[in-house]
């Protein structure tokens, strides 16, 4: 999926609670997902930003938050680590990262309990896990998610909720809030909005996470949210008793 720059204001959220810190692991090799127009637009109203190339995330995190430590993991021969998320990772990972990115990767692994698992051994005490999950993405990947799964992940393993939110189109968006059926002929507008709920749940986050349940959702609805590890324990299952 990688990241477009549009999520920065989400992984500000994250930053300013001093949980977006050295070193980092992406899980897939993540670029910036912007065209070549619009990479240099930002690089010329931006100009902390040293471009090492002019997709390159490095660069881009290392400029705005100081990350001097990215890894990225994938099979695919180009990252730094050859690793599949399928298998338990080797021991020499565990404990090695303060922050886990899931950039759209997860969707693309067949196994997932064994990736999340892997996730939660590469975490470090205190460490961050970032995920930006498909909701309603058709033909991408082997799987959609609900976020029901990491709110259950996050209670059974003791994590902290640090940012949580949704993005897409801000047609779509505007409809959802208001509960009324999402309008499909403006679904070109380019997806620049998204709710942030920071951590912090309000009868007003709960109502506008309830209203997807009222809609037709939007097609390539974004799921983004960050937790903290806050222990060392082994990484356990979650069990859904909903009935």
């Amino acid at each position: 999926m990688g990241v477009s720059f549009s999520f920065l204001k989400f992984f500000d959220i994250v930053y300013k609670q001093n949980a977006f810190n050295d070193s980092v692991i992406a899980l897939g090799s993540l670029n910036i997902n912007e065209s070549d127009d619009s990479i240099r637009e930002f690089a010329s109203k931006n100009q902390w930003w040293k471009q090492d190339d002019t997709n390159s995330i490095r660069s881009l995190f290392r400029d705005r938050y100081h990350i001097l430590n990215y890894r990225d993991i994938d099979i695919n021969g180009r990252a730094d680590i050859w690793l599949d998320l399928n298998k338990p990772i080797d021991s020499s990972y565990r404990n090695s990262a303060n922050v886990v990115l899931n950039g759209g990767t997860l969707e693309h692994v067949f196994d997932i309990a064994q990736s999340l698992k892997n996730i939660h051994g590469m975490l470090r005490e205190g460490g961050t896990v970032i995920h930006l999950l498909p909701i309603s993405w058709y033909n991408h990947g082997f799987y959609n998610f609900n976020p029901l799964l990491f709110k259950e992940i996050s209670a059974a393993n003791n994590y902290q909720l640090l940012a949580e939110g949704f993005y897409c189109n801000p047609n779509a968006l505007t409809c959802v809030v208001q509960g009324m059926p999402v309008n499909h002929d403006n679904q070109d507008e380019p997806a620049t909005t998204f709710i942030t709920f920071d951590g912090e749940y309000t009868e007003e986050n709960e109502r506008i996470s309830n209203s997807f349940n009222k809609v037709v959702f939007p097609s390539n609805l974004l799921y983004m949210v960050a937790y903290k590890k806050n222990n060392s324990d082994e990484f356990v299952y979650p069990v859904d008793c909903q009935s």
